[in-house]
């Protein structure tokens, strides 16, 4: 495959950095893992001071005890669901450069002035419509490429934790079929528990397909 400025497009999405970790080796020499890590470090920090304010022990006794911990489970939980967070802004943040090499590539310039001046396109649409929008600009399938559903599920489960309480409920959100896709194990209309989530294979998951996604329509746009 020939990458040249001649072809604008293809350039400018080949230049375009991936994210995300696509192998455990490259998760554990991420930002990603030291997040992950530093949340699970500053748990222990907490469980252990409220263990000591209680004399030692990590039994629940009493209301204060009973406080306290369901204040360190909302407080973790918080940290663990703003890695998700994180994640889907990258995810959208891809999705519109991506979306820009799409605009440069039909109409071959590489006019950042033209490119603002029109509506991001990633910044009007969105679900279906964004799924249309690489069928028609493009003809690739994205909901076909592989690790789309760990993506999406990424989605889903940064919307429920800003917009629907942490609670999974399908006929709200209609997003049954990501999760269940994925494995993830988060159960319909139960409270999600983001300490238990596979972050790092999730994170790697949405590597890969950002990584696939993007091979694809190298391939389109080469005219291979």
């Amino acid at each position: 495959m020939r990458i040249s400025p001649d072809n604008p497009g293809l350039f400018s999405l080949a230049l375009l950095p991936n994210p995300f970790p696509v192998t455990v080796d490259g998760y554990n020499d991420s930002l990603w893992f030291t997040w992950v890590e530093r949340v699970m470090l500053s748990h222990d920090a907490h469980a252990d001071d409220i263990i000591a304010a209680h004399g030692g022990s990590d039994r629940i006794e009493n209301q204060q005890q009973q406080e306290d911990a369901d204040t360190l489970f909302t407080i973790t939980e918080s940290m663990y669901a703003a890695v998700i967070v994180a994640a889907q802004s990258r995810i959208e943040a891809y999705y519109q450069k991506v979306c820009d090499s799409i605009y440069v590539h039909i109409n071959r310039t590489h006019d950042l002035y033209a490119i603002n001046s029109k509506k991001k396109a990633s910044k009007r649409i969105n679900g279906k419509e964004l799924e249309k929008y690489f069928r028609d600009n493009t003809g690739v399938e994205i909901t076909g490429i592989e690790n789309f559903n760990v993506a999406d599920s990424v989605r889903v489960l940064s919307n429920i934790f800003k917009h629907h309480s942490w609670r999974y409920t399908p006929e709200g959100t209609n997003i049954i079929q990501p999760i269940v896709a994925t494995g993830i194990g988060v159960a319909p209309n139960q409270q999600v528990t983001y300490s238990d989530l596979p972050l790092r294979d999730m994170l790697i998951g949405c590597g890969l397909y950002c990584q696939n996604l993007k091979q694809q329509l190298m391939q389109v746009f080469s005219g291979v």
